[in-house]
């Protein structure tokens, strides 16, 4: 069986990394892209290479799904909430409180579940779902805007690129891994 893993290289180096330790027999096909819209055209080839597809996420998913047509079976792996806890145990150990962030490009439940798991104040917490018409620019420039406007102290980003470019901009970040 040959799995093709879809979305940017840190993700999909995650991925192949369990699935290895699932069936070290599977073989892997990488289509490797760190910006949503950097998909073209020649993922309908790399379709017909694989046997199924995994996206690294929900956002690089509903973009190829949308803009091109794929014949084989595909899912994608979803920001869970253990990858919220992950980063939520990096904020404490930076001594952050939990009340101030901004989060992106994760299941609705996921942040409804937030407030309740952790006893945050639901208020301080700013998220902007996927949505296919948006670059992944504006994301960064989301996050920004709330970091130095004092509404948020860190971004949490389902997005390699944008964790990227926030660390670039000397932003507090951290990014969440499928």
């Amino acid at each position: 069986m040959i799995i093709g893993l879809v979305g940017p290289e840190q993700s999909i180096n995650t991925i192949e990394k369990s699935i290895n330790n699932i069936d070290s027999s599977i073989m892997i096909k990488r289509y490797s892209q760190e910006k949503v819209n950097g998909i073209t055209e020649d993922i309908e080839q790399f379709d017909k290479m694989c046997d199924a597809i995994i996206f690294t996420g929900s956002a690089v998913c509903d973009f190829v799904i949308k803009n091109f047509k794929i014949t084989k079976s595909y899912t994608y792996i979803s920001r869970t909430i253990s990858s919220v806890v992950s980063a939520f145990i990096k904020m404490l150990q930076q001594g952050m409180d939990l009340d101030s962030f901004s989060i992106d490009v994760v299941e609705e439940q996921v942040v409804l579940d937030l407030p309740d798991a952790f006893e945050i104040d639901a208020q301080d917490i700013h998220s902007s779902p996927f949505s296919i018409d948006v670059d992944q620019d504006k994301y960064v420039k989301w996050h920004m805007q709330l970091l130095s406007t004092g509404k948020t102290n860190i971004a949490l980003t389902s997005f390699v690129s944008v964790a990227k470019d926030l660390k670039r901009n000397g932003c507090n970040v951290i990014y969440l891994p499928p």
